[in-house]
């Protein structure tokens, strides 16, 4: 199959998953095409000869408070599709790309089925707002077919854009795997004495992700317990975590190691994962935490249930309540039992439920019937 496939660049969320996808779909010798503004920051690692990336160009003009991004991305689309004869175009993440995808699929000369996945605010927050809800059930009910990546957000999804029927279900994979920490043992000495645990927060640092509830849980976790806290990636809220743990003056505990490409190395050091997020889907980072065998302790959003409390990998609490997450996270420190039993049933976990060769064939199913659709 022609596969097209537009997602963010950039690092993890969404825009991670379909990059990954893309390259397992490229192996499984279908012709991929990613459409974005950048080139995804997961392609540079590997990239299959008929993978395909198309570069969306944004004109900056004085009478527009924005750059027109979601006009230049449709004008790209309909220009891949047509050009390139693409069977079928994926969407992953609503907004913009369903309604860039919805208006391109009117414009080109030649049928085309689309397929649009949310991915998590996209199917929560944006489907509740009264400035985008309407374009953006629009754009979802032009889709052939919408997928989300939990059972939750569908149902979500279903309620917000008023669908008349629950969308299909087909969750995250990870290629990640939990790496010897024998071998890995110079790494941990970087960042921790032998006696200190590691916690980890690995994100895009949007507001969303409540940054500030990360440092407040390790503040308390390292009063009781010798720890170091790592956090990866790069955002917004970067500095507003910066500012915290120097008001907690934990700033020497605290390590900020930016964007990172081979993330399994770090979790397999690391002893927890903290998601303190408002809002999630079903995480990648923190699927790739289970993997990796790192239990996670973080708040109860949509679709994270499914992950850690369905599967026993880890504990959640209400959003914003970090005395709680604190409290568990002392708890499974002190517990070697249980934090063992934690890390083992997230790496079963991932292993039977969310591994390539598992999801990407759901995947390959559903195209076909969509194509196979009149």
């Amino acid at each position: 199959m022609k596969i097209g496939i537009v997602c963010y660049p950039s690092y993890g969320g969404s825009g991670g998953f379909a990059t990954s996808l893309a390259q397992e779909l490229a192996k499984r010798n279908h012709e991929i095409h990613i459409i974005s503004y950048d080139l995804p920051f997961n392609l540079s690692k590997d990239w299959p000869k008929n993978l395909h990336f198309h570069k969306v160009d944004v004109t900056d003009y004085p009478v527009f408070k924005e750059s027109p991004y979601t006009i230049a991305l449709t004008n790209k689309l309909a220009e891949v599709i047509q050009e390139e004869r693409l069977d079928i175009v994926h969407a992953h993440y609503a907004m913009p790309h369903a309604v860039a995808l919805s208006m391109a699929r009117k414009m080109v000369r030649r049928k085309i089925k689309t397929i649009t996945t949310l991915h998590g605010t996209d199917a929560t927050i944006m489907g509740k707002d009264q400035n985008l809800g309407n374009t953006l059930e629009f754009a979802i009910k032009d889709s052939d077919a919408i997928t989300t990546v939990s059972e939750s957000l569908a149902k979500e999804a279903k309620k917000n854009y008023n669908l008349k029927t629950t969308p299909h279900v087909i969750y995250n994979f990870v290629t990640t795997y939990k790496k010897s920490r024998i071998t890995l043992r110079g790494l941990r000495k970087i960042f921790a004495d032998p006696n200190e645990k590691i916690l980890i927060h690995v994100s895009n640092f949007r507001p969303v992700k409540r940054i500030r509830d990360v440092i407040a849980v390790f503040d308390g976790v390292q009063k009781k317990i010798p720890a170091k806290l790592l956090l990866v990636g790069d955002g917004p809220d970067l500095i507003k975590a910066k500012q915290a743990a120097r008001r907690k003056k934990i700033a020497g505990k605290v390590h900020f190691l930016g964007f990172q490409l081979d993330i399994a190395k770090l979790l397999s050091i690391s002893d927890l994962f903290l998601l303190t997020s408002e809002n999630e889907g079903f995480n990648l980072s923190a699927l790739e935490a289970i993997s990796c065998g790192v239990p996670i302790i973080g708040s109860n959003t949509v679709g994270m249930s499914e992950m850690v409390t369905d599967n026993k990998a880890g504990v959640l609490s209400r959003v914003g309540n970090t005395k709680h997450m604190i409290k568990n996270a002392i708890e499974l420190l002190e517990n070697k039992d249980k934090w063992l039993a934690y890390s083992i049933n997230g790496m079963n976990a991932v292993k039977n439920k969310y591994r390539p060769e598992i999801i990407v064939p759901q995947y390959e199913e559903l195209y076909k019937k969509v194509l196979k659709a009149k």
